[in-house]
């Protein structure tokens, strides 16, 4: 539970999404594809 010394509210969900994002979205199919087609873009 958070108290007044813990980490702001705002920057402990943003902290958990991100390690949530870093977590799961290698491992999704359709990330990689959308990944592999931004790079075709790029290149």
């Amino acid at each position: 539970m958070l108290t007044s010394d813990s980490k702001g509210i705002y920057e402990f969900i943003f902290d958990r999404i991100y390690k949530i994002n870093e977590e799961l979205l290698p491992h999704d199919a359709e990330y990689r594809e959308w990944g592999r087609k931004q790079r075709e873009v790029l290149d």
